[in-house]
């Protein structure tokens, strides 16, 4: 059976987290191994996010001490530049977290991240 264009674009994101993760971020974020990638509607994300036009969401629970997968939600509808920004964006989230305990808002933990990818030009030729 031939992929459908979902299981492309998943294993292109995947490929990008992998890619992003070796030049940006290093041991501070898990192993795309360890990250469950998920493609959903406008619909599906205003649901899940409860916000108007989110791209994005990443989720990562510890169930009775057990790390289960961090998981990334892209908003299927947009496309390449805006899915690899949010991918970046989630990618920074998990950072932060990991870093400083569940601090998954835009504080000034996540900002100080966000800064430093674009400093490191790991946004060049995407914004």
């Amino acid at each position: 059976m031939r992929p459908t264009k979902r299981e492309l674009r998943i294993i292109e994101l995947m490929r990008d987290y992998r890619a992003i993760r070796n030049r940006s971020f290093g041991k501070s974020i898990p192993p795309v191994e360890n990250v469950a990638f998920i493609l959903l509607s406008k619909s599906e994300m205003l649901r899940l996010t409860g916000e108007e036009g989110n791209h994005g969401c990443s989720l990562s629970v510890v169930i009775k001490g057990v790390q289960l997968p961090f998981i990334v939600g892209l908003a299927e509808d947009d496309g390449e530049i805006v899915q690899r920004t949010t991918l970046v964006h989630e990618m920074a989230h998990f950072k932060v977290n990991l870093k400083f305990g569940r601090d998954m808002r835009h504080g000034k933990n996540f900002n100080a991240e966000m800064r430093r990818l674009v400093r490191i030009g790991e946004l060049d030729g995407w914004l």
